[in-house]
């Protein structure tokens, strides 16, 4: 189960992050070329050296169970912190711990942005992205009854556990993502709604390391450094 929400969280931030830096393809529609103007645009435009913070909810469907969950993510850069269903990963760009509370463990690992592990550790998309997704376009709809601006990503070859992935923002001067879907080699498919979506001033990396010492004595931590 655990695998299961690590897997979520990291799906929503690759697509969410897969929006940074954009590497579009030169296949692109009419529809799709309208986008570098568009909302697609502008929410690049703001999000490029901010640090970003949102509540997401999911809900994973394999066609026989439906798992659902919520949480937070914050990332800048090759630092970030997601917390959800009880699991909590922090990352300084160095470190990486992960830590299940109701299990009383904690797994400290090393950090390299040379050899990126995108569903491990999905904020090094940001800097990443041409090697993970290409825009493909971008297309007025409706969902859910209200307008919305759909943008399609088309999975690289190396990201075979996702056969594609949709983000939707909202038609505003100021677009922000509302909606992501994503599916996965296996069918399943992945709908997260995203919401107090916010932009602030990057901070130092510090603000992303974990305190180790906060942890009680029955703690078992596993140290793969």
């Amino acid at each position: 189960m655990l695998e299961y929400r690590h897997f979520a969280v990291a799906a929503l931030t690759l697509a969410l992050s897969s929006a940074v830096f954009p590497a579009l393809s030169p296949a692109l529609s009419s529809a799709s070329a309208s986008a570098e103007s568009g909302a697609f645009s502008r929410f690049i435009d703001g999000i490029v050296s901010s640090k970003v913070s949102f509540d997401y909810s999911y809900v994973l469907d394999n066609g026989k169970v439906k798992i659902t969950g919520e949480g937070n993510v914050v990332f800048q850069g090759d630092s970030f912190v997601m917390k959800g269903d009880g699991l909590e990963v922090y990352c300084d760009g160095t470190d990486k711990w992960t830590v299940d509370r109701n299990a009383g463990e904690a797994v400290a690992e090393s950090f390299d942005p040379g050899r990126p592990d995108y569903l491990a550790n999905p904020a090094l998309i940001v800097g990443n992205v041409g090697e993970a997704f290409s825009a493909m376009s971008e297309t007025d709809v409706v969902r859910n009854g209200k307008p919305a601006v759909k943008v399609a990503l088309k999975p690289a070859e190396g990201m075979r556990q996702v056969t594609s992935a949709s983000l939707y923002f909202s038609p505003s001067a100021d677009p922000v993502p509302v909606a992501a879907e994503i599916e996965l080699s296996d069918g399943s498919v992945l709908e997260l709604s995203i919401s107090s979506f916010s932009l602030s001033a990057m901070s130092g990396d510090s603000a992303f390391r974990f305190d180790p010492s906060g942890l009680t004595e029955d703690f078992v931590i596993t140290d793969l450094r």
